[in-house]
């Protein structure tokens, strides 16, 4: 670890073989055998790559990539883990495989320069914008012109049983002399973990919040010398919805799905029940968030012939099914001065409040709930993710919509639905919508810097094609 950038991490890496380990998801075992345990070892894989060292790997020539800022980016081992989905031949299980990269370049980027993506298959943004989903994430505008790109995302989709999808899409926020790589390791780590573990569809809420513990320690392990009052401890935000599209007869579980579930068979609408029901659950730890878009009764069942929401929706509305782990939030402060921290109002006269250790002024942390971070714990920091579900109803609620605090910050949700419902779960629109943002933080700011920018947004309607 020490001072190597990404704390040692980017360099070593043990890899599981997402094919193998969604064929577990896609067969609908729920419970922990042996062979499904021995199945996932028998997978996993090592693989090494440093970052501008030596040890590279050479992409295969059906991955599709889009490079940040320059002609090519340094594969991490995103590009590894697409190399070995493709070598099993899973085009027939996997419908697409997005994951943000790292790059290697230390150079000026340009401003708003787009994250580089690593894809399975080579078809994967074909098929992401058939299925009804946009994706942006975009550089901020720094007084460092070589800072990188501290976000990441990640979209994945295999087939499951009768019929049925298994989504996972994510957004992390990375912070500190590492975050990039933080946020890399987190959006790299927990799909492997999530769609790896038996007990997926019958207890999806038990393997999202070990998915984010075990990522957490995964990240300490990796930043141990790291001593959180000298400044150099990164972390991430996570931000993940779990989206299983499946039969009712295999529906999860759990008990918050059993009462969204009785919501919805109780609910007044009078809309038809769907073969297929659309379970949603979000899991996280930040300020990054996901939000659900709904539109009027009377547009229930119309969706267009290319999968998009139609150009004309009735009464928009925006639910926000995350809160924002900051100081600010009365309950997460609360929690913080229970476990010995301190949070207190960053300047005289400024609204952001900063969450510090008894007696000490440094460090000031803006976010209550992080992966990673050495500091979480020692003052009532944690990675502790909240976890909700949701029973979309059909025609009603037809967008979900992830979004950093880059997108968000100046974006308020209901906008950003309103253009997507109105001009289609598109890229263009969802990359107008992230420019506009862009600007008015860099217009409300005093040396007009803007933070990264990350939003995916994807059709609940065209999900039933």
């Amino acid at each position: 670890a020490g001072d190597t950038p990404g704390g040692g991490f980017a360099r070593e890496a043990v890899e599981v073989n997402l094919a193998a380990t969604a064929t577990i998801v896609a067969d609908g075992i729920a419970s922990n055998t042996d062979d499904s345990i021995a199945a996932m070892a028998a997978a996993a894989g090592v693989a090494t790559a440093q970052e501008g060292g030596e040890e590279a790997y050479e992409e295969p020539s059906r991955i599709a990539d889009v490079v940040e800022g320059s002609p090519r980016a340094a594969p991490d081992y995103a590009a590894q883990q697409c190399d070995r989905i493709e070598a099993d031949d899973s085009d027939d299980l996997w419908e697409f495989v997005v994951q943000g990269r790292v790059s290697s370049s230390c150079g000026q980027a340009p401003e708003a320069a787009q994250k580089g993506i690593t894809c399975f298959p080579s078809s994967a943004i074909d098929r992401v914008r058939a299925h009804g989903a946009a994706f942006v994430c975009a550089r901020g505008r720094r007084l460092d012109s070589t800072a990188p790109n501290q976000d990441d995302l990640l979209l994945a989709m295999c087939r499951c049983a009768q019929e049925g999808r298994v989504a996972l899409y994510g957004v992390f926020d990375g912070h500190g002399h590492s975050g990039h790589h933080c946020a890399a390791f987190a959006r790299g780590f927990l799909p492997e973990r999530i769609f790896g573990d038996p007990s997926l569809l019958s207890q999806p809420e038990v393997v999202l919040r070990s998915a984010f513990q075990e990522a957490h320690a995964g990240l300490l392990r990796r930043e141990g010398s790291v001593q959180a009052h000298d400044g150099r401890a990164s972390g991430t935000t996570a931000t993940v919805a779990l989206v299983l599209d499946l039969p009712h007869s295999l529906a999860p579980a759990s008990a918050a799905a059993a009462s969204a579930a009785d919501t919805y068979e109780h609910s007044s609408s009078s809309a038809p029940k769907a073969k297929l029901g659309t379970w949603i659950f979000v899991a996280h730890v930040g300020d990054s968030r996901v939000v659900l878009g709904s539109t009027s009764e009377s547009e229930q069942g119309r969706v267009a012939e290319d999968g998009v929401p139609p150009a004309s929706v009735g009464e928009v509305q925006a639910e926000c099914l995350t809160r924002e782990h900051r100081p600010d939030d009365p309950d997460e402060a609360e929690r913080v001065r229970e476990a010995g921290g301190e949070v207190r109002k960053l300047k005289a006269g400024r609204s952001a409040s900063r969450v510090y250790p008894p007696g000490r002024s440094q460090p000031g942390l803006a976010l209550t709930r992080v992966l990673g971070d050495t500091a979480a714990g020692d003052f009532g920091i944690i990675a502790e993710p909240e976890i909700t579900s949701h029973l979309a109803r059909p025609g009603k609620d037809v967008l979900l919509l992830l979004g950093t605090d880059g997108f968000f910050e100046f974006c308020p949700a209901e906008e950003a639905v309103a253009q997507l419902l109105q001009g289609g779960v598109k890229a263009d629109v969802l990359e107008s919508i992230c420019s506009e943002s862009r600007r008015r933080w860099a217009k409300s700011s005093y040396n007009q810097t803007c933070d990264d920018a990350t939003a995916i947004a994807v059709s609940l309607t065209a999900w039933k094609g």
